[in-house]
């Protein structure tokens, strides 16, 4: 199973519930018919009858009819099982960052060799892709873009950088 998002807050009368996908799991979010969402430690299938995006995503589960039970279903785990994740053959949209999505727990290193720390969160930030870097001097932000990130070598789990002298002092 794999985490998408979570919900949030009950919309309207009839049971509709906000919800956020994970900006990388929206088009799988968007071709399955049901969701997994984790109830007290169980993870429960349910089937999506109507999504309404907008401002938000506004989704209506088959057998939540109205608010008392949706208000039942705040603040919980959205997933997915991982053969409903489409391929990236099988994508259509394409995710800005999403070449960064899989380099947690990653080692972080200067084109030298010098190892500046270990990925420890990736983040979705306006404009790219951000990680939070474990180092010996505390946790530093590293902006992941093509004009920083030299190489990712999925074998190794190494991220090669070249940052503008400073950035790690910030």
């Amino acid at each position: 199973m794999i985490k998408i998002g979570f919900t949030k807050k009950t919309h309207g009368l009839n049971g509709g519930i906000k919800i956020h996908i994970e900006q990388r799991y929206l088009e799988d979010f968007m071709n399955v018919d049901h969701v997994f969402i984790e109830i007290n430690g169980t993870k429960v299938p349910y089937f999506i009858e109507d999504v309404r995006a907008g401002n938000e995503l506004i989704v209506q589960l088959e057998e939540i009819n109205d608010v008392n039970a949706a208000k039942l279903m705040t603040s919980k785990e959205i997933f997915l099982k991982s053969e409903q994740i489409l391929t990236p053959e099988e994508r259509t949209l394409k995710v800005k960052g999403e070449e960064y999505f899989d380099i947690e727990g990653f080692l972080v290193a200067n084109p030298d060799g010098t190892q500046i720390g270990e990925i420890t969160e990736l983040m979705q930030m306006p404009g790219q892709m951000m990680a939070t870097v474990k180092t010996l001097n505390g946790e530093k932000f590293i902006p992941l873009n093509e004009h920083f990130v030299v190489l990712i070598d999925r074998q190794k789990k190494l991220v090669v950088v070249d940052l503008p002298e400073g950035l790690l002092d910030l």
